[in-house]
């Protein structure tokens, strides 16, 4: 799998088993959404590892509390958070990762 820094918004589409880790600002408020385009199950993995970790394929990936999802879901994250991914069970799903810090933010 590859690794994504997402500037604001970053995405995969046609994700089968594990998604791409996406690096994202852990001061950010991070919005997730996982959308199933072929019946199955995913779960939506944080980790608060460094990005060295999250590209080197040493980051401790902790799955979030709501367990598996099998139809379309958003989630959001306040932080701290460094990095998400979708971890699919079974079905085809895409991903979208949104972040916003307040330097993003229009008055």
């Amino acid at each position: 799998m590859a690794t994504q820094t997402v500037e604001i918004f970053a995405e995969q589409t046609g994700v089968t088993s594990t998604s791409d880790n996406f690096v994202v600002e852990p001061t950010a408020q991070v919005s997730v959404v996982g959308e199933v385009t072929s019946a199955g199950y995913a779960k939506l993995q944080y980790t608060i590892d460094s990005p060295a970790a999250i590209s080197g394929a040493t980051a401790v990936w902790v799955d979030a509390s709501v367990g598996d999802y099998d139809a379309d879901f958003g989630d959001v994250t306040l932080g701290p958070v460094t990095g998400v991914r979708l971890s699919v069970t079974s079905g085809t799903w895409n991903i979208k990762v949104l972040q916003v810090q307040d330097s993003d933010k229009q008055a």
